[in-house]
């Protein structure tokens, strides 16, 4: 028996008297008690931060494209639109400045996409990737953070764990 709390290779909560973590595996006696088992589960975990990383990039290439074409074409835009529709001329006066600030926040979700993405990539920094996944969905990109939050919520144990003793990620 062991009375250790959480999980030393992933840092799980572990349930009393465990002899081996039920996310990863880990033995906390010297011994895997399914090492098969808590390999295919670590595959199966990198396999989702590879498809969160790949979702996330997408997200950004479309956000940061996206969001150029808005900015540098929000002027000739309204303009047609205006010609179209003369008697919304008044009510939509102020809308260029609108869609350029939607453009500059399309390209800022973009980025956050690209940091996220590399943190999924490298599987480092588990909370700040959550956190960034969800920033990106609340910008505009709401399919792929969600998906790519989902993804990286379940591949939570084959990310390095901060040890809370050491002040350092293993």
């Amino acid at each position: 028996m062991n009375d250790l709390n959480f999980c030393p290779a992933c840092g799980k909560n572990l349930p009393v008297g465990a002899t081996y973590c039920p996310a990863c595996g880990n033995s906390l006696n010297g011994q895997s008690a399914s090492s098969g088992y808590a390999e295919f589960e670590k595959g199966k975990n990198i396999d989702r931060t590879k498809i969160a990383t790949a979702l996330l990039l997408i997200s950004a290439a479309t956000a940061i494209i996206g969001g150029l074409w808005l900015y540098f074409n929000a002027t000739g835009f309204m303009d047609q639109f205006i010609d179209a529709y003369p008697q919304y001329k008044d009510m939509f006066s102020g809308w260029t400045s609108i869609i350029k600030v939607s453009g500059l926040i399309s390209v800022i979700a973009g980025v956050i996409s690209i940091v996220a993405a590399w943190l999924a990539f490298k599987r480092k920094a588990w909370d700040v990737t959550v956190i960034l996944c969800i920033i990106v969905a609340l910008l505009g990109n709401l399919l792929f953070g969600l998906i790519a939050l989902w993804l990286i919520w379940k591949a939570r144990p084959v990310f390095e764990v901060k040890d809370k003793t050491q002040g350092i990620y293993r």
